[in-house]
């Protein structure tokens, strides 16, 4: 019985984070035109892009090490997240779990991975990311803290 709810609360997670992230993704895609720029606090934007890469542009250009990435990546996570000895750590597979199918499912999709959340200091753009890069990263960095 707890393993169901233990699956379920998985469930729920993946789920939340991949609707979050589709409803953002579509409603920048809807309201925003390609490279549009808006400031919306000291150093955080909306810059409307699309990467062809995975996370953060990594292997734009090659798509076999790509797919091939993406598939290995996601068994790995997928095959982790199922472990019975990983309770600490379900919360974060699961958050990087969620940030990459959802990715993932956009890759698939559009053919790119819209971005467009940027960090920009004096007039440098950082990184430019997405809410599913927000869910690996916070999911990583729990791993690391614990």
């Amino acid at each position: 019985m707890e393993k169901n709810v233990i699956l379920y609360k998985k469930l729920y997670i993946i789920f939340t984070v991949c609707a979050i992230d589709f409803l953002s993704k579509f409603l920048v895609s809807k309201y925003y035109t390609l490279y549009s720029y808006k400031k919306i606090f000291f150093i955080i934007n909306f810059f409307y892009l699309k990467n062809y890469g995975i996370i953060f542009n990594i292997f734009s250009n090659s798509t076999k090490i790509e797919k091939l990435s993406l598939i290995i990546i996601s068994f790995i996570i997928i095959t982790i997240l199922f472990q019975k000895n990983i309770k600490k750590k379900n919360l974060s597979y699961t958050l990087i779990l969620s940030g990459a199918l959802s990715n993932i499912i956009n890759k698939i999709y559009c053919g790119f991975i819209i971005d467009f959340i940027d960090i920009q200091i004096n007039m440098h753009h950082i990184i430019i990311f997405n809410i599913a890069d927000i869910s690996i990263i916070i999911g990583s960095i729990m791993i690391i803290y614990n």
